[in-house]
């Protein structure tokens, strides 16, 4: 028979997942199911909740499952949960997998309702992704709202998209921003005042889109970035890596937001 309770399946270094923080999570945990019983055992005593068992299918009574486990050893788990656990239409919530839901077809088609759910900042952890199943969904949202988090829903199978976001203004705009901050260096600013003028001008350019969204690329613009185009020439033995990227990036501009005028032209863009 299900009860309330949720089991917990947790492989690696669990201390360094945000479900270690989940007091919520932890006040409804029943059967936690460890790489070995000892680890799962240990993994107990340091949340202070559940009781460790030794096999997957020690599960069968949770209406909730919730996984941790290295994206090396994901699928692994998986399948062992889906061979050995008797599902029911059971919850499971993949915990910091850049998948989708709709990847775990193993658990999917055996009836199984799947979410993921990712730490937005993996610092502060005070807000979170999640998508998948409406039932799965409403389990996250009971378990981060008793803890007092941020739950941002993603549509189902959407999480593509929205890591490539997070990847644009994160990882791929490093680069931009360091050649930024040496090219004003080069030209004389200090290291400090680059800095500072780098990270002003780029909050200010998102929070102008914030507020007007496509229409921050002003008729004006196409001309002046040909114009630059010319200028960029110029960097090319002062400064050649920057003047590369600087190049790259002002052909990616003209062609995105040539598109994107398109687009609203005919009535098309969002």
């Amino acid at each position: 028979m299900r009860s309330g309770r949720v089991g917990l399946v947790a492989i690696g270094n669990v201390s360094q997942s945000f479900i270690y923080r989940l007091s919520s999570l932890h006040a409804r945990l029943g059967p936690v199911k460890g790489v070995s019983f000892p680890s799962a055992r240990r993994l107990v005593v340091s949340l202070g909740a559940g009781s460790a068992v030794a096999k997957y299918s020690d599960l069968e009574s949770c209406s909730a499952i919730w996984i941790v486990a290295p994206e090396a050893r994901l699928d692994e788990v998986i399948r062992n949960v889906a061979a050995e656990t008797p599902i029911h239409k059971t919850i499971f919530i993949v915990c910091g997998t850049p998948r989708e839901s709709t990847s775990f077809e193993t658990l999917r088609s055996q009836g199984a309702r799947v979410a993921t759910l990712s730490s937005v900042d993996e610092v502060w952890q005070t807000s979170f992704i999640a998508e998948g199943h409406s039932d799965a969904l409403l389990k996250v949202r009971e378990i981060l709202l008793k803890d007092k988090r941020r739950c941002i829903e993603l549509d189902c199978g959407a999480k593509a998209k929205y890591l490539a976001g997070v990847n644009m203004v994160t990882e791929l705009l490093r680069p931009w921003a360091s050649a930024s901050v040496e090219l004003m260096s080069a030209a004389g600013l200090s290291r400090s005042e680059a800095s500072a003028l780098a990270e002003s001008l780029a909050s200010r350019s998102l929070r102008a889109y914030s507020k007007v969204g496509m229409k921050i690329w002003p008729p004006g613009a196409k001309r002046a970035l040909k114009e630059a185009q010319k200028r960029a020439e110029q960097l090319r033995s002062q400064c050649p890596r920057e003047a590369k990227l600087y190049a790259e990036g002002l052909r990616l501009a003209l062609e995105y937001f040539d598109r994107g005028s398109a687009k609203n032209a005919t009535g098309h863009a969002k």
